[in-house]
């Protein structure tokens, strides 16, 4: 019998909340809203893909290659007439800029017609440079008669020739291994380097090689993903592991920094090995528009939660309406139940709808989402992007409760439906615009508990989304320079979320009705 009135109680409070207008314009406005801005970027996305089809990126290379090599024909004529009428002292230095421009040429010939773009990552304009490079040394050394040369000078001479005949061969060939076996041999030359340096640098060769980034144009587009950023932090994470210490903060790693790192670097690694990423930045198109589409969404059920939690009691005791319910045989904290779990229904419905809009407008418009990568003592897991996306929202949807009870407590504490929605706003807003400022200047453990500090554990939980870390940053003030543990911030807003429920709910129960 209880439960039967505490259920009837709970459907008269769906029954009114149906009929806010506010509400439904809201739904309306998240569902349009995400659509519109998974539209928007998709539009992007086409004019870039049809910019990249209507401006050939190798025909682009192609030309400024061939400018390049008309300035310096041209320029390799003026020499020819200066050294015609050149004094002796000038015919030296007239001499080895012409040499030097003939090596140029038959490079920058060599280069175009193995379509071959100079200034790209090709690992073959590597190779043309340091030809041009060794090709000056030669020129250089060569300028002494042999005779006169010493024999360190004649073995660096007779190296650099065997070198020039190994890369002109690669290039030839297109032979990516040998290249990687020179990388390797002038690394175990180098002296100025420690062992365990050589050794991170060869293991990155080893990548390189084992997943064949060659850095060459694919199908008229420069090839280009997170996979060369990917082995740079791959890099820095074991070298962080080697001099125990972070390389950013230059601090020494704790155990929790060191197992953090080593969880980084199982991550990045199972990135690589599965291709993870398509851009340099590391965020596609499809990246940015989840991340806006959730999070506009989220924005928009905290805006309906703070609208409806702060009107729920203090609207209807305007009105009047109210009283029929207190004179009633009913419990007040039947009714107060009643009023929170109406409230979490439409959170809940509202986060369901994100989730639903969300996930066909990006099937629809990009397909299949990205996965999320994780790593615990330090093997990489991936998570299926529909389940981490459903995660993603109810973990958000902790920051809506804690503003829904500070709203609804405020509802019932004022009783004023402006000062109580008003008041609710003002802090979403204004308060971490301020809490931004206080970060300035405070210093020490107090710092955590800062009710703001504590929010957006999204960005906690699911810390590899540095996307959407960056986000929930910019939205809610997060500073993430308080390193506050995830279990200490549940705690704490559970704590205050029983806080602010307990005053609203002993308010409620002993206050007058008038």
């Amino acid at each position: 019998m209880k439960l039967s009135k505490l259920l009837s109680l709970y459907i008269n409070e769906m029954i009114k909340i149906s009929r806010k207008i506010s509400a439904i314009i809201l739904i309306s406005i998240m569902i349009i809203g995400v659509i519109g801005f998974g539209g928007l970027m998709k539009l992007n996305e086409t004019m870039n893909n049809n910019q990249m089809k209507n401006i050939s990126q190798v025909d682009f290379a192609k030309q400024s290659m061939d400018a390049q090599l008309d300035d310096m024909k041209t320029r390799l004529k003026e020499i020819e007439i200066q050294l015609e009428g050149a004094s002796e002292e000038n015919v030296l230095y007239l001499e080895q800029e012409k040499a030097s421009l003939v090596s140029q040429i038959e490079l920058f010939e060599l280069a175009i017609s193995k379509n071959i773009n100079i200034n790209s990552e090709d690992y073959r304009a590597d190779i043309l440079n340091t030809i041009i490079e060794l090709k000056a040394q030669q020129i250089q050394l060569n300028s002494t008669p042999f005779e006169f040369q010493t024999e360190q000078e004649k073995k660096k001479v007779a190296l650099n020739d065997a070198l020039l005949k190994r890369y002109e061969k690669i290039i030839e060939n297109n032979d990516f291994k040998d290249f990687i076996a020179i990388s390797n041999e002038q690394i175990n030359d180098n002296d100025s380097i420690s062992d365990n340096e050589k050794k991170i640098l060869l293991e990155s060769n080893q990548l390189l090689l084992k997943y064949n980034l060659t850095g060459q144009q694919k199908n008229d587009i420069q090839y280009e993903n997170s996979s060369y950023l990917l082995i740079s932090q791959i890099e820095n994470y074991k070298r962080s592991l080697v001099a125990n210490v972070d390389l950013v903060s230059r601090k020494p790693l704790t155990n929790e920094l060191k197992e953090k790192t080593k969880n980084d670097l199982a991550v990045a690694l199972y990135k690589l090995d599965k291709d993870v990423g398509t851009s340099q930045s590391g965020f596609s198109i499809n990246e940015i528009a989840v991340e806006g589409m959730f999070g506009f969404g989220i924005f928009i059920i905290i805006l309906i939660m703070l609208i409806l939690a702060g009107g729920s009691v203090s609207g209807e005791m305007s009105t009047g309406s109210i009283k029929s319910l207190i004179i009633s045989p009913t419990k007040r904290w039947k009714i107060f139940t009643a009023k929170v779990f109406s409230l979490l229904t439409v959170g809940v419905f509202s986060a369901l709808i994100l989730y639903a809009v969300v996930i066909i407008t990006n099937g629809i418009l990009f397909g299949q989402g990205l996965s999320y990568i994780f790593a615990t003592n330090g093997v990489a897991h991936e998570l299926n992007f529909y389940i981490y996306r459903f995660a993603y929202v109810f973990v958000n949807f902790i920051d809506v409760i804690v503003y829904m009870a500070l709203a609804f407590m405020l509802s019932v504490i004022t009783r004023n439906t402006a000062a109580s929605v008003g008041i609710s706003i003002a802090v979403f807003f204004g308060g971490n615009i301020a809490n931004s400022f206080i970060q300035l200047f405070a210093k020490g453990e107090w710092v955590k508990f800062i009710p703001f500090n504590n929010l957006s554990l999204a960005s906690k939980i699911f810390e590899n989304n540095s996307f959407s870390q960056a986000m929930n940053s910019g939205m809610y003030g997060t500073n993430y320079a308080v390193n506050i543990p995830i279990s200490f911030s549940l705690c704490y807003l559970l704590v205050i979320i029983i806080c602010m429920g307990y005053t609203a709910l002993d308010s409620f129960n002993r206050r007058d009705i008038k």
